[in-house]
């Protein structure tokens, strides 16, 4: 197959592109920065997405203090964050995830702004003993970008035969269903999620939520390894008029594809790495949009003094009485902002 010119979609440092949002030039990102890259495949007719999470992934795992099973569930949760992020138009647009199960992961949601900021929080029990994702749960997705009103997607999330078979993942199905069926899959032991056991369960979820929620044939390989500090999402996307010939092969492709950027990626930076690893494994590439991601919350004194004064004078000079002091967690940077009377004065 022919290679066709690349089509490159990026600007100066500092300027703004379509989306308003910030791109960067080629050796500011690295496998430590974080960073996400799109490109056209299959003549045209697939979109391509390689995201590496190396610096954003880690520092919310450091943010929550995670380790193991919630760490991997976590950065898997955050690169979906950064893929659907991409898909916002609106400066001002944002996408949320939210992920609840019956088991250890009682609740995991992660978002993301058009700049590619993203945030997330957890709550897993590892004492809960029913496995880390249990047996019952379901995925949602709400996006506030140029809609009327948010727009809301969901599904029930998918465990055992009908969710490992064989020809839904590539040839990887008999695999993941047998370390379903041996308990690493759901962390039996607590810990004992199987490698890249996590992020398998999320990557066929989100394809999933693709399939039933918004009609589009998308397939994903998503690797979380907190041990290493290696965090991938690399995803294939059908765009109309697509007749559906790669996906068979899907799983195997883009797992090469990771393999391909970790060994460019010795070399030289994230967008040159990923680049070249697209076209060595895609042989074309067309359009390329280059951009950075990072975990970043929006939280500050002056918006949650906002919310305080949504309780009311009557609320907030009871909790002063009570307890000399008014305390706000942000779940997302898991900080606490302490306010006294002084802080609060014109709110009562």
């Amino acid at each position: 197959m022919r290679r066709r010119k690349n089509n490159v979609n990026s600007v100066e440092t500092g300027a703004l592109n379509r989306r308003g949002v910030t791109n960067v030039e080629e050796g500011t990102i690295n496998r430590q920065s974080g960073g996400v890259f799109k490109c056209l495949v299959y003549n045209g007719a697939v979109s391509l997405t390689l995201i590496d999470g190396g610096t954003f992934c880690a520092e919310g795992i450091k943010t929550h203090g995670l380790t193991g099973v919630a760490a991997d569930a976590f950065a898997s949760a955050l690169l979906f964050a950064a893929f659907s992020g991409t898909e916002l138009k609106e400066p001002s647009g944002e996408v949320s995830c939210t992920v609840k199960t019956d088991g250890a992961l009682e609740n995991l949601t992660v978002s993301c702004s058009a700049a590619l900021d993203v945030r997330g929080c957890i709550d897993f029990s590892e004492k809960k003993g029913t496995g880390a994702f249990g047996q019952s749960g379901f995925l949602q997705v709400v996006k506030n970008d140029a809609y009327s009103r948010p727009f809301v997607g969901a599904c029930a999330l998918v465990y055992g035969e009908e969710n490992y078979g064989e020809e839904k993942r590539g040839g990887r199905g008999g695999a993941l269903k047998k370390e379903a069926e041996n308990g690493l899959l759901s962390g039996a032991d607590g810990s004992g999620v199987a490698i890249n056991g996590a992020a398998e369960f999320f990557a066929r979820n989100y394809e999933e939520y693709y399939r039933r929620s918004e009609q589009l044939s998308t397939a994903f390989v998503l690797r979380a390894d907190a041990k290493r500090g290696a965090f991938y999402c690399a995803a294939l996307q059908a765009l109309p008029g697509d007749d559906g010939a790669w996906k068979s092969a899907a799983q195997t492709t883009l797992g090469a594809l990771i393999q391909a950027y970790e060994r460019e990626n010795e070399k030289s930076g994230f967008f040159q790495a990923a680049e070249r690893a697209a076209e060595e494994i895609f042989e074309e590439t067309g359009c390329i949009e280059r951009r950075r991601a990072a975990y970043r919350c929006s939280c500050s004194r002056g918006y949650l003094k906002g919310v305080l004064a949504s309780l009311g004078k009557d609320e907030l000079n009871a909790i002063l009485n009570e307890q000399g002091r008014i305390t706000a967690h942000c779940h997302y940077c898991n900080k606490d902002y302490v306010f006294l009377r002084g802080d609060v004065e014109d709110l009562l």
